[in-house]
């Protein structure tokens, strides 16, 4: 059944006006700023013990499956850039 005739049974009483339709998408907004960003939130302290494991960590969004490195030089020029 068309979306127009769902409303109309839904809504027998009143007057049905469809303004504009539009096809919903759905896509992933990360990017390597949104990832420095996030980490930077946990704070310097936090982040110097997680980065004491090793010299990177690996961070991945599991609605796009993208996955990003990222480095403890790039995150402590992030962190002075932003402070």
């Amino acid at each position: 059944m068309p979306h127009y005739d769902q409303l109309v049974s839904l809504f027998s009483n009143d007057l049905i006006r469809i303004l504009f339709t539009e096809n919903p998408s759905f896509r992933c907004s990360c990017s390597r700023e949104r990832c420095l960003k996030a980490l930077y939130l946990l704070g310097l302290k936090e982040m110097q013990s997680i980065f004491e494991d090793g010299n990177s960590i690996s961070l991945n969004y599991e609605f796009c499956n993208e996955n990003y490195e990222i480095y403890t030089t790039e995150f402590l020029i992030y962190t002075r850039n932003n402070s």
